[in-house]
């Protein structure tokens, strides 16, 4: 089924090249399959056309969170006391605890995390300000590495590199950095700092959250001064 003639004239949609994934083929023969079981059952039709329509039974993807496995392995790779894994440390525990962006990371200022009650205010895309609450593990993380954290300015995550030593940590700094010491942890699943994202809102919802109360943590619907 080409996907272009389905979008073709569509009031909304562009359209796109292109076949169909197999998941929304499997589900519009769900639905088709209901429609002419509810008109046999209403007696509209004598015969069920689609009766002897297989569903097909798409292949699973690939989870795009980071299981909690590779997440210990990845701990375990910055248990010493330097610089470089206290902050390694701390981002890795501030990402799986508050499912930020890495951009949102990247711009925090010292000021904007409060150890006392543990929250930190992350900015994100678009300038969207929200409150991140986070767990006493990450609180201890977190002051591990600000206690050594170059003092030149007042970013929270630094480069510790010779050549941009005490400067901002960019996005792409906190990619390589995991990338390394995934490959250290030989860890299997996915890793990148998007990852940690998804780790936390599968671990969330599996705890029993639910899907409303996990878009406000996640930054979707409610921003600072913004009402509910």
């Amino acid at each position: 089924m080409n996907q272009a003639k389905v979008h073709k004239d569509h009031p909304i949609r562009d359209p796109k090249k292109g076949s169909l994934s197999p998941l929304t083929v499997a589900s519009r023969v769900r639905h088709l399959k209901r429609l002419f079981n509810w008109l046999e059952e209403e007696g509209v039709i004598q015969e069920n056309p689609a009766r002897r329509i297989k569903t097909p039974k798409p292949k699973r993807r690939k989870p795009k969170g980071i299981s909690m496995e590779d997440f210990q392995a990845l701990l375990r790779t910055t248990i010493d006391e330097r610089p470089e894994d206290l902050r390694d440390r701390a981002i890795m525990m501030l990402l799986f605890d508050t499912a930020c962006r890495v951009g949102g990371l990247c711009g925090l200022r010292v000021g904007d995390i409060d150890l006392d009650v543990r929250q930190a205010i992350i900015t994100e895309k678009e300038d969207k300000t929200r409150i991140a609450f986070y767990t006493q593990a990450t609180d201890d993380a977190l002051a591990a590495w600000l206690d050594v954290r170059p003092k030149d300015n007042d970013w929270g995550f630094v480069s510790l590199g010779p050549s941009s030593f005490g400067k901002r940590l960019s996005t792409r700094g906190v990619s390589h950095m995991l990338i390394r010491q995934s490959e250290w942890a030989e860890t299997e699943g996915p890793t990148n700092p998007h990852a940690f994202r998804h780790g936390f809102a599968r671990a969330y919802l599996m705890a029993g959250g639910d899907l409303v109360t996990l878009s406000r943590i996640m930054g979707y619907l409610v921003s600072v001064g913004q009402q509910p």
